[in-house]
């Protein structure tokens, strides 16, 4: 799973990156994300919803996810 998301990752923007490690992987509020990016707390969360949708398209992050739920 670390490395189909560090794989993941590594194919984003910066802000992308910097978006998706705080806001999913650390957890941070929009306005935490936001803060520690530079950007609104708007777009924060705009970026989030659309990284984590991408994040579901990513075959092999998918697989991987599939593989730890489990049947």
């Amino acid at each position: 799973l670390t490395q189909a998301v560090a794989a993941f990752v590594a194919g984003l923007d910066s802000e992308e990156a910097a978006v998706f490690r705080y806001s999913v992987m650390d957890e941070r509020t929009h306005e935490e994300v936001a803060s520690a990016v530079g950007i609104s707390a708007r777009r924060a969360k705009y970026l989030r919803s659309k990284l984590l949708a991408r994040a579901l398209e990513d075959p092999h992050l998918r697989a991987v996810l599939d593989e730890v739920r489990g049947p």
